[in-house]
C-alpha cells in the first residue's frame, strides 16, 4: 500500500474518532470508527481486485489476437 496514503489516512482516521467523540460520545464514536474501517477495508479490496483484473483478462475478458 502507498506510504503516503497511510500517513494521510491514519491521522484522519484518528481525528474523525475524536471529534466523533466529542461531538456525540463513545457509542457514536465506536460505530462511526467501526464503518470507517470497513469502508476503507473495502476499497483496498477493491483495488486490489481491480488492479489483478486488469492485469489478468480472465475467463470473460477478450484474448488479444481474436
Amino acid at each position: 500500500m502507498n506510504r503516503g496514503f497511510l500517513i494521510i489516512a491514519i491521522p484522519a482516521f484518528l481525528v474523525s474518532i475524536f471529534w466523533l467523540t466529542l461531538g456525540w460520545g463513545w457509542h457514536t464514536a465506536v460505530i462511526g470508527g467501526g464503518l470507517e474501517i470497513a469502508i476503507g477495508v473495502g476499497a483496498v479490496i477493491y483495488a486490489a481486485r481491480r488492479q489483478n483484473a486488469s492485469q489478468n483478462p480472465g475467463a470473460g475478458g477478450r484474448e488479444p489476437g481474436r
